[in-house]
């Protein structure tokens, strides 16, 4: 996981852009992801090619995780699992926690959060403005074996 250079920009606007078409989230506005972005550090794989984001904001004892998102014609390849494993071994050695919130609807990310050793915290009812849940979870390194 690299921090990303002014230079990949265009590769992670191409990315987001994208996947806001084709899910036409109400979760993310436009708006609302790009200030996500801009107010995190951007990391990615360590690829030639930048297929994956991930914001990240840093605590005293956290990390926060304000989005992240995988080039569709890269998912399932390992990437963000990859860059999952580098945060986790980071996280450990500073003994930090990992947080992150996700739409209850999205079964997916769900799933591959609690896979990576998330676990969840609590669930907040009607907290997106068209009324989904969202899940919040954690990963404590102390808990997890890497």
């Amino acid at each position: 996981m690299v921090l990303l250079k002014p230079k990949d920009w265009a590769r992670v606007v191409q990315i987001c852009n994208v996947e806001a078409v084709l899910s036409r989230s109400e979760v993310w506005p436009l708006k609302q992801l790009w200030s996500s972005l801009l107010r995190g550090e951007l990391f990615s794989d360590t690829s030639r090619k930048v297929q994956s984001v991930l914001s990240l904001r840093e605590t005293p004892d956290t990390y926060e995780i304000d989005y992240l998102i995988t080039d569709r014609l890269a998912r399932g390849e390992g990437v963000m699992t990859g860059n999952f494993k580098h945060l986790k071994e980071k996280a450990h050695s500073l003994s930090k926690s990992i947080w992150l919130e996700v739409s209850e609807i999205n079964v997916s990310a769900c799933a591959f959060y609690e896979k990576n050793g998330f676990r969840l915290q609590r669930v907040r009812k009607n907290y997106y403005k068209n009324s989904e849940n969202a899940r919040i979870y954690s990963y404590f390194p102390h808990f997890d074996r890497l």
